[in-house]
């Protein structure tokens, strides 16, 4: 029997997340085609060359590029119309925006944010607006 498209996408979502430094919150991130091929993978870290003191929550936050955003950039613009998402967190509103402009049609995520610290009223905006639906899986 195959695991549903989002399941199996977290799952690798959550192998990615593993390459990631980041002791609080390590996030994996992979981007299917509309034929639901990985064309690109990407964990939460800083910029190739730059150290980090993950010491500092506060501080790192300024230089971590995101999951999806490192997922993205691998992939081709062509194979991402149409396409899905997976991250194992739910994403912020830049990173839903960033998918939009790639032409992803569904973001499948797994876990929670604090939505004290992170309203989702925002980001389900976002979503809408740029026709991308929001799955938790």
């Amino acid at each position: 029997m195959m695991l549903p498209l989002g399941r199996w996408a977290l799952g690798v979502a959550e192998a990615v997340a593993l390459g990631s430094e980041d002791p609080y919150c390590q996030v994996g991130a992979v981007v299917l085609s509309e034929r639901r091929l990985v064309v690109g993978t990407g964990y939460n870290g800083p910029p190739s060359g730059v150290e980090l003191d993950w010491s500092d929550r506060e501080d790192r936050r300024l230089f971590v590029i995101h999951a999806e955003a490192n997922a993205l950039r691998l992939a081709r613009p062509a194979d991402t119309i149409n396409g899905s998402l997976a991250v194992t967190h739910f994403p912020c509103g830049p990173c839903v925006n960033l998918a939009a402009a790639y032409g992803i049609q569904q973001i499948y995520w797994r876990n929670p944010p604090d939505w004290n610290t992170y309203p989702r009223e925002p980001i389900d905006r976002i979503a809408h607006t740029a026709g991308i639906r929001l799955i938790q899986a």
